[in-house]
Parts: C-alpha cells; structure tokens; sequence
C-alpha cells in the first residue's frame, strides 16, 4: 500500500513542478486477489496490484488533465508538463471553481482489516470448496468469484489540502446451476472477508436453483412482486445516475428538478447517500478531496436534496455535498453509498402477506427508456417465482419488465426490515425487499 508518507512524496514533487495557477493530484489504486470458481473447479487464481497518479492543471479556467502509473520524479514532472499543456491549449471551461483548502474530514472506523488483505489463495480456496461441497452433493454446478484486496484514494491540492484514505474490501458472488439448467444465485460484500456468510450464501443460491427447475410461461400483465434487495438496488443505482445528481438536476434532466419539498414517492420511501452505513463503508471524501456530507434525497416520499460537487453547487448556489467524481466527469456528481431504509416487516412475513404474486431475485440487461420520468426495462434472472397464499409454488420464466421507477416506489408496499448491501459500477446501494403493487410486466423469454 502507498501509505501517508509515501503519498505525500509523490504529492510534494508534483506540486513542485507546476506552475499552474492551481494543481490537483490524485493517487488511486490498490491490490485485488481474485479466485476464480466454474463446473465445480477452482479454475483462476489472479493477483493484481496497481496505482495511479493523475494530475490536474488549471491556468484560469483552462484545464488539462494527466495520469501515469509511474511515480519517480521524472515522470511526475512529465506528467505535470502535459497536463499544463493541454490547459493551454483547451477552452475555458466556464464551471471551472477554485480548488479547495485544507478541510476536516472524519474517516469511518476499522474499515482497513489485515486479515482480509493477508488471506491467500489456499484459504479462499477452502472457502470456495465450502461452497462447491454441498452443491456437487445436489448433483449443481458453481460458478462465481471470490476477490478480496485494498483500496486507496489520496488528494492533495497547490492551496494546501491533503486527504487520504484506505481500506480494504471483500466480495463475493455465487451462481448455482441444477443438472437441467435451473439457476440461483447470491452476492455479498462487505469491508471484511469474514463478513461474507459463505454457508447462508451458498444455501440461499443451491435453494433457489432447486426451486427454479420445470418454469411456467407467465403472461403479460401487472402484478404483486417482491423484489429481493439485489433487484431493489439494481434500480436505485439507475435512479442515482440519472435523477439524484447535481449535474442533472441543474440542467433540468432529474426527476426531481423543480419539485424540492414536492411529495415524489410514498410515505415509506427515505433514500440517503452516507459513505459511513452499510456493510461496505466508502471513503470520507470526494475525488477533489472536499469531505463527504450524509445526504437525504428522499425524506419519506418528500424530495429533500441531491449531491453536489463544488463546480455544481456554484452553478445552484448551495453548498458542495463532496460528491465529485475523477474531472473531468461526463456525469457530474452522482451519489456512491446510497441506502434506502428498511421497513418494519420481516422478509418472511413479507413473503407471508402476498397472496397471489411474484418473487424477483435479480435483474439485468436493464437500459434506461426515458431518463427524466425515469423508466427502466429489464429481465428476471436466477429465480423468479410464482406465489400463491404466502408460498413459493413454482418457477416463472424469466420476464422483461418496463417500468416508471418514481411510480414504482409509490406503489410500494412494505418494506423489510433486512437490509442487502451489494455494489455495481463503482457504486454500493443497500436496500430491502419491497413488495410492488402492479409491477409491469411486458413479456418472457422463450
């Protein structure tokens, strides 16, 4: 790891070599171990270790950028040359704000565990034959990966801020597969390895594959689903990237602008973005080094807010929430650590309360079809079933659905009280099972 001296060496010598009239530098990088797991054999095992540093150069409003994954003197000299000489060469860039001072951030504790990051391949692969075991005797094949490594994100600025912070991460992901195609699936991350239940993990994904052998054809229609956490985070993610950011917000795109202290969703619907909750913590600041602020975007139905960088809470005239991504980015802040809170029903009771529905697990193969209502369309994978009186009666082919997401969280009608903590593009959501009223379905697969 590139602890706090060594980054700030780095940090010292590049600033030294700008004559810009600001300089940001950024290190990210980290050490990831991945074991790889098919047809019940460990057939990968990879280590990869990797560092970057990027800098950024302001002549006025005209801004260069620069990365390199070499750190001798050298190179950040070169570096820091050709990004000062794209700032020349570019047109301004009219959001441009000053970069911040040194700010107080407060770091989320025991987020580092050496245990996590010292396991090594012979241990995680007598995790992996824990999972393989019991589903090889169920005549299954598994499928999936089991990664854990560090991560670190430094900053430091020409007008003296400095911020750093590292910790490590763990993940799992798991696909079970019966002798006649029927699949199940889990996932899990969290910051510590022996956080991840690898025997409910693999128990709930082998039950599930059970369960989704001889799938009836569904018809189009609506109906009451319960969508696992995995499937609930799936479209807070999209909700996040296209409707709880500064940029969209600013320029009308979000479905929340022009509606602040509207009621947008139902009562039971309370989404926050907070790097300190959840089984996986984030990092206490943004990419430009402000401190992350805890967020309320959504106060029991009630739009509250949306994150902010500096450059977009200039152009809104509030305050920077510290939600900027690497510059320069294409999608403006959007939130990283989003959590919409559980209700007051357990899963099982939940389960208990629908008469005639669905169980979704998960989705994929999702896009966006209109990203100011916002709506979604997606499938079912790996265990969508029929449910009739509180019981899980047969598997379902998997469905496309289509549908308003805003709309959807008004018509949810609990909420458990488990909470899921699962990531996907950088992001980590944890969410419940909510039980949907009228979920749009619009066709199945073959």
């Amino acid at each position: 790891m590139i602890n706090e001296k060594l980054a700030k060496r780095i940090f010292d010598e590049a600033l030294a070599a700008s004559s810009a009239d600001e300089t940001l530098v950024m290190v990210t990088g980290g050490k990831s171990a991945l074991t790889r797991f098919c047809n019940n054999y460990i057939h990968q095992n990879v280590m990869q270790k990797d560092y970057t540093v990027t800098v950024v150069t302001a002549f006025g409003k005209q801004v260069g950028v620069a990365s390199s994954n070499l750190f001798d003197r050298g190179e950040l000299e070169r570096i820091v040359d050709v990004a000062s000489t794209v700032a020349k060469r570019q047109k301004e860039d009219p959001m441009w704000e000053p970069l911040s001072e040194q700010l107080d951030y407060r770091p989320p504790e025991n987020t580092y565990d050496e245990a996590t990051i010292e396991k090594d391949h012979g241990e995680k692969a007598e995790m992996v034959r824990q999972m393989i075991s019991p589903c090889k005797s169920a005549q299954c094949k598994t499928a999936g990966a089991l990664t854990n490594g560090d991560n670190l994100v430094a900053v430091a600025t020409s007008h003296g801020l400095f911020a750093y912070h590292c910790w490590t991460s763990a993940d799992l992901t798991l696909t079970v597969e019966t002798e006649d195609g029927a699949s199940g699936w889990s996932e899990a991350c969290a910051n510590r390895l022996s956080d991840i239940d690898i025997k409910l993990l693999t128990a709930r994904a082998l039950e599930k594959a059970q369960l989704a052998r001889n799938p009836i054809t569904l018809e189009p229609g609506k109906y009451n689903v319960i969508l696992e956490p995995p499937a609930t985070a799936t479209l807070l993610r999209y909700m996040s990237v296209v409707g709880f950011g500064g940029l969209a917000f600013n320029e009308g795109r979000s479905f929340l602008s022009g509606k602040m202290g509207e009621k947008v969703m139902g009562d039971n619907i309370t989404i926050r973005d907070d790097f300190n909750a959840g089984a996986r913590k984030g990092f206490p600041f943004d990419f430009e080094g402000f401190p992350r602020k805890a967020v309320t975007i959504i106060d029991k139905g009630v739009a509250k807010g949306v994150v902010h960088s500096r450059r977009t809470a200039a152009k809104a005239q509030t305050e920077n929430t510290g939600h900027a991504l690497p510059y320069p980015s294409i999608y403006g802040p959007i939130p990283l650590n989003v959590h919409l809170e559980g209700g007051n029903v357990s899963r099982e009771d939940q389960l208990k309360s629908l008469d005639n529905g669905l169980l979704l697990t998960r989705t994929w193969y999702e896009s966006i079809v209109d990203p100011k209502l916002p709506s979604i369309t997606g499938m079912s994978r790996d265990g969508t079933y029929l449910v009739e009186n509180g019981e899980i009666k047969a598997a379902i082919k998997n469905i496309r659905f289509n549908e308003d997401m805003r709309d959807l969280f008004c018509r949810t009608e609990s909420l458990s009280k488990e909470v899921e903590t699962t990531k996907g593009w950088g992001a980590i959501v944890t969410a419940p099972a909510i039980l949907v009223k009228d979920f749009n379905i619009t066709g199945q697969t073959k």
